[in-house]
């Protein structure tokens, strides 16, 4: 079973499961199942977007971390373009028939370099910006939603670049630019 069928079947058991532990379900989805979903070949270097500062400091210092002090620090962050927490109450609400597809369309990562995950203001940090919602009763909605809409807010007043990046194991490439503004 590949881990995509896994992470829904996780999540299909946690929708139906609710009701006997509702805390347990709502953290196996934020917790678990939104975190591996971004991460397609089990690592950061697998996630698809990457801002332009991460992805330079990837190629110039050959990984993800920095030193600082003697110790080894992380400097980029493996971010949630549609926050877990705020994906997890729609999940908590799917037809489990649906699962599969709302993962794909919302959940997916952007690393970003640490510096650039500080400017996301602290009211964006778990949700996104007031009056973006999703409409589980129109899957064609979902296609007229900015998914950028909450970095497109956070990026406004500074030259952060978002861009789509392909891998080959740790080799990445750069790629689009993603213009946040009308999330494509």
């Amino acid at each position: 079973m590949d881990s995509k069928n896994y992470l829904c079947d996780l999540a299909c058991w946690a929708i139906k499961s609710q009701e006997n532990d509702a805390k347990l379900s709502k953290m196996l989805i934020k917790d678990f199942v939104l975190f591996k979903w971004t991460q397609k070949d089990g690592s950061d270097v697998g996630v698809r977007f990457w801002s332009k500062k991460a992805f330079d400091f990837y190629k110039e210092n050959k990984g993800l971390f920095t030193m600082e002090n003697g110790k080894r620090k992380r400097a980029l962050r493996h971010e949630h373009v549609i926050p877990r927490a705020f994906l997890t109450p729609y999940i908590l609400k799917l037809n489990p028939n649906h699962v599969h597809q709302f993962l794909e369309f919302f959940c997916f990562g952007a690393i970003l370099h640490k510096d650039e995950d500080k400017l996301i203001p602290k009211e964006l940090k778990e949700s996104m910006p007031a009056g973006w919602k999703i409409n589980l009763e129109d899957v064609e909605s979902w296609k007229s939603l900015n998914l950028w809409k909450r970095y497109e807010d956070a990026f406004k007043n500074n030259e952060v670049e978002i861009h789509e990046v392909s891998s080959l194991k740790k080799d990445l490439t750069i790629g689009r630019k993603i213009d946040l503004a009308v999330g494509e």
